[in-house]
């Protein structure tokens, strides 16, 4: 099979109203030579002029290969000062491929729909889960004994799976990734989708947080009440030690990492649509 450089999945980041609207595109013809280095940004930003929506100079965009038929698999993220206010996700629903000598040629039916921002925020982070979690994030699991995993929800698609068959005392099951260069000095805000079955209401329980140090004391800032049963619903972390869901990262933040899972407790948390807002009017 010869190595496609395109994604199933694209997320752009542009300067837009907010709206819920979604694009179809069908039978798109993009031709690249092989060893053309900027063919994906050249052929995204054409799909973007072709449903009438103009990306910004900054290109930003992160990229998620979902195709199980390419056995190459693409994370990317261009340029992660992010400059905009709303987003717009991009699905190749079927490709059709050949060559000719040197060159590729793309067929391709798409849809592309709009990615709702709040008034007032900037997008940071964007987090799907349609591609094996193991890809783009670290993975702390204390003894082995907690499962992650990459799975077919009816309702939400392809999301994250977390669970644990016994509550232990210091156990975790996580996600991770440091973000400081993303949101030092920022005002942020943290939201996902997320179901929980049978967590146990032990301490700490599910988790989605983002914790940092200053001069030696760590900051925890978090969903709260992550257990029992519950159907999906969004979530939003908060400060710590507050009701507040608007959260200030210090400039002068160390060992800024943004986690989620579960912790101690028993049961299964699900994640989709894990979100970092910058806030810019509050």
């Amino acid at each position: 099979m010869k190595k496609v450089l395109f994604s199933i999945l694209v997320i752009f980041f542009i300067f837009q109203a907010n709206c819920q609207e979604i694009f179809t595109l069908n039978g798109f013809h993009f031709n690249y030579h092989k060893n053309e280095k900027n063919a994906r940004v050249r052929m995204y930003n054409e799909i973007i002029e072709k449903v009438g929506v103009t990306i910004t100079l900054e290109e930003s965009m992160i990229i998620s290969d979902t195709n199980k038929n390419d056995k190459y698999s693409i994370i990317s993220a261009y340029n992660k000062k992010i400059q905009s206010d709303a987003a717009y996700i991009i699905k190749i629903l079927h490709k059709d491929i050949s060559t000719y000598g040197d060159t590729i040629k793309l067929i391709l039916d798409i849809e592309v729909e709009t990615l709702q921002i709040p008034n007032g925020n900037k997008l940071l982070l964007f987090e799907n889960c349609s591609e094996d979690p193991s890809n783009n994030w670290d993975i702390s699991n204390t003894n082995g004994d907690g499962d992650i995993s990459w799975e077919e929800d009816p309702i939400k698609g392809k999301v994250f799976k977390f669970s644990r068959l016994k509550s232990k005392n210091d156990h975790e099951t996580f996600l991770q990734k440091d973000i400081g260069y993303l949101v030092r000095g920022k005002i942020i805000r943290i939201k996902s989708q997320i179901k929980l079955n049978n967590v146990d209401s032990v301490k700490y329980n599910g988790q989605l947080c983002v914790k940092y140090s200053i001069n030696g004391k760590t900051y925890y800032n978090a969903v709260q009440f992550l257990y029992g049963t519950r159907d999906w619903k969004e979530w939003s972390a908060q400060k710590d030690n507050s009701s507040s869901n608007t959260i200030n990262i210090p400039i002068n933040a160390e060992d800024v990492i943004l986690y989620f899972g579960i912790q101690n407790a028993s049961g299964t948390i699900y994640f989709k649509d894990i979100k970092i807002l910058e806030v810019t009017n509050d």
